[in-house]
């Protein structure tokens, strides 16, 4: 798929999730819906062999990607917000491990490590040594 077919399907799709937006779905984001159903439509078209380019594929996972963590963001509590980066890390790896169709041993140890220290991070972020880091953490997208 061409990068001029990626962005009439991309258009496409946002009009009709604009008008189901409008109609059935009002909760929905209709440009995470676009590029969520793009990536999912060009992932099918890799895995049976059509043609599908993996660096447009890889760019719309890495918008789902980040448009996920901010959205986990608003559901959940201020604090939680220090799981953005091994949340942010763990979906790059997914959409790796989709794209390439290889898991990495030492991507899924890096991952576990990873989480295991922001764990550790929210646990302990009311500690002296720890609750400047965990807040720098926290608001490392609100203060630039």
């Amino acid at each position: 798929m061409t990068l001029y077919s990626v962005l009439i399907v991309l258009t496409v799709l946002f009009l009709v999730f604009l008008g189901l937006k409008s109609f059935v779905l009002p909760k929905i984001c209709a440009l995470c819906a676009t590029a969520a159903s793009t990536w999912i439509i060009l992932l099918a078209t890799l895995y049976f062999g059509g043609p599908a380019d993996p660096v447009t594929l890889g760019i719309l996972m890495g918008g789902s990607a980040v448009g996920g963590m901010y959205y986990l963001e608003k559901k959940f509590s201020r604090g939680s917000a220090i799981f953005k980066f091994p949340f942010f890390a763990t979906a790059v790896s997914l959409s790796y491990f989709l794209i390439t169709r290889s898991i990495e041993f030492s991507a899924l140890l890096t991952l576990a490590i990873l989480w295991l220290v922001f764990i550790a991070i929210y646990i302990t972020r009311e500690k002296a040594g720890i609750k400047k880091f965990a807040k720098q953490i926290i608001e490392c997208c609100r203060n630039w």
